[in-house]
């Protein structure tokens, strides 16, 4: 992949958005890999460059917001985790919708936040709009309805709830 990438950067500059793709795909490698500090830095770059390229509000730049909140949240970084996933979130809530698989899948991981911050109560929250979408848009049978709630089901059988 990093060919890939020095070889977009030497043809179409480094400044084009297929550059800025390739920076976020090599991030993607790295998290899958468990490099998750490589994964913060070349999602960083793509942010970076993506923000121009793509432009602030656009579904890629919100994809990047979504990674590098995933890659905290590895980190056990909750709160910046929140933060990114946040602003992903609200991208994908006012480019694709409120009722979207996108935002569904953001609010399954920003529960995944609160509950590494062992706040019970807002990952709840998180996971039950999730849940809401989830069973509307993909089915109850959908893999990742079932995920969010089991997730659901675990935190409302904590002792502290």
């Amino acid at each position: 992949m990093s060919k890939a990438l020095e070889i977009r950067r030497k043809i179409l500059g480094k400044d084009h958005p297929e550059t800025a793709s390739t920076y976020y795909q090599l991030g993607i490698c790295h998290t899958q890999a468990k490099n998750y500090d490589q994964a913060l830095t070349e999602l960083k770059r793509a942010l970076t460059l993506g923000r121009i390229v793509w432009g602030k509000q656009h579904e890629d730049t919100a994809c990047t917001y979504y990674q590098l909140g995933i890659v905290l949240n590895a980190k056990e970084d909750y709160d910046l985790g929140i933060r990114e996933l946040k602003k992903a979130l609200d991208i994908f809530e006012n480019n694709l919708g409120k009722d979207h698989e996108a935002t569904a899948r953001t609010l399954h991981h920003m529960g995944d936040s609160y509950a590494g911050k062992n706040d019970t109560t807002a990952a709840l929250i998180q996971y039950g709009k999730a849940f809401t979408i989830q069973v509307t848009q993909l089915g109850r049978h959908n893999p990742q309805t079932i995920e969010t709630f089991r997730k659901l089901d675990l935190h409302m059988r904590k002792p502290d709830y």
